[in-house]
């Protein structure tokens, strides 16, 4: 079970939202501690796929999955997103996806 949100951020990568706690993404975070993924985490390529559509495809299908996953630096717009994100929670979300 995949269990992670994932909010598109541009036509080539999908953000990292919250991480239900019993999918796969959680457990190789449990694994990895060193290398966790969080939210804010950007999706830059699934199993070798490189748009946003297939990404979401990858994602959202089932079988083994290799993601390439990059953290960006957060910048003032970022962190005012981040911090609306910690505050309004999935309802920010929810707006996320209205403004696309």
């Amino acid at each position: 079970r995949r269990g992670a949100l994932a909010t598109p951020v541009d036509r080539a990568t999908l953000e990292v939202g919250d991480v239900d706690p019993e999918c796969a993404l959680a457990t190789w975070n449990r694994a990895h501690p060193g290398q966790v993924v969080q939210p804010g985490d950007r999706i830059c390529r699934a199993n070798g796929e490189v748009t946003r559509e297939a990404i979401l495809s990858v994602v959202e299908g089932r079988g083994p999955i290799a993601l390439e996953i990059e953290r960006p630096y957060l910048d003032a717009a970022g962190f005012e997103r981040w911090l609306c994100r910690k505050v309004y929670g999935k309802e920010m979300v929810a707006f996320d996806r209205e403004l696309e």
